[in-house]
C-alpha cells in the first residue's frame, strides 16, 4: 500500500468520523502552566481545550475494555481518529499522544479521567484510531 493510498485511508476514516461520530472536549494538563506541590499534586491545573470528534461507548462490557481499563474501572471508551490528533498537533513525533492520564474528557457536560490510551486499527505501519478508556469522575 503506497503512502497516497495510506492518506486516502486516513482521510475516509475521518469523514467518517466527523458524519457519524459525536463531539467530545479532550481538556489536556498543560504542564508548564500547571502548579504542584511536592508530591506532585495538582493546586492549581491548568488544561487546554480541543474539541474532537469520537465515537463513544458508555459503559462498555468487560471484554471491550483493555485489562488495565478493567483494572482502573473505566466506564466509557472513546475512539478519536489519528488525523484529528495530528492536525491539533496532539501527536509527538512517533505518532503517540502527548496527553496522558492526566488529561479528561468531557462529554455531554460530564467529565471522564483518561485512565488508558492506546492505539488501534493498523493500516501497513499506520494507525488509524486512538481508543481511549475513561472514567466517569
Amino acid at each position: 500500500m503506497r503512502e497516497s493510498e495510506l492518506d486516502d485511508l486516513e482521510n475516509a476514516v475521518n469523514v467518517g468520523y466527523m458524519t457519524l461520530g459525536t463531539e467530545i472536549t479532550l481538556k489536556a494538563l498543560d504542564e508548564d502552566e500547571s502548579e504542584t506541590n511536592i508530591y506532585g499534586e495538582g493546586e492549581e491545573l491548568e488544561y487546554t481545550e480541543y474539541n474532537l470528534i469520537a465515537r463513544v461507548d458508555i459503559d462498555p462490557d468487560e471484554d471491550e475494555l483493555t485489562d488495565k481499563g478493567v483494572q482502573r474501572d473505566a466506564t466509557a471508551i472513546f475512539d478519536i481518529p489519528l488525523k484529528q490528533l495530528r492536525e491539533k498537533e496532539l501527536l509527538d513525533d512517533n505518532h503517540m499522544p502527548i496527553f496522558d492520564d492526566n488529561s479528561v474528557i468531557e462529554f455531554k457536560g460530564r467529565e471522564y479521567d483518561i485512565v488508558n490510551i492506546n492505539p488501534e486499527t493498523q493500516a501497513k505501519d499506520r494507525y488509524l484510531l486512538m481508543s481511549v478508556e475513561a472514567k466517569r469522575e
